[in-house]
C-alpha cells in the first residue's frame, strides 16, 4: 500500500510540474490507475497533453515552444 501511495504522490506532482509550466498550452492531466488491495485506485502513469502547433507568426512559434520546452522539463524526473 505504501508503495501505491508514494508512486501516486509522484506521478501527481509530476504531471502537475508539466502542466503548470506549460501553462495555456497545457490541457488535462490524464492517468492510468491501479486497483490496491484497498479497493481504492492509485494513480501509477500519467500524461499530459501539450499543444505543439505553430503560433500565429514565426517569433511567436519560438517563444511558444520555449514554454513548451520548459514544460516537458519542468519535473525533477523526466519522463522516458
Amino acid at each position: 500500500m505504501r508503495d501505491l501511495v508514494a508512486r501516486e504522490r509522484e506521478v501527481r506532482n509530476h504531471e502537475l510540474a508539466h502542466s503548470v509550466a506549460g501553462g495555456r498550452y497545457s490541457g488535462s492531466s490524464g492517468y492510468e490507475f491501479k486497483r490496491g488491495p484497498d479497493g481504492n485506485n492509485y494513480a501509477v502513469n500519467g500524461e499530459v497533453s501539450i499543444d505543439l502547433g505553430r503560433a500565429a507568426t514565426p517569433q511567436a512559434t519560438i517563444e511558444k515552444m520555449e514554454i513548451v520546452r520548459q514544460a516537458v522539463l519542468a519535473p525533477a524526473e523526466l519522463s522516458s
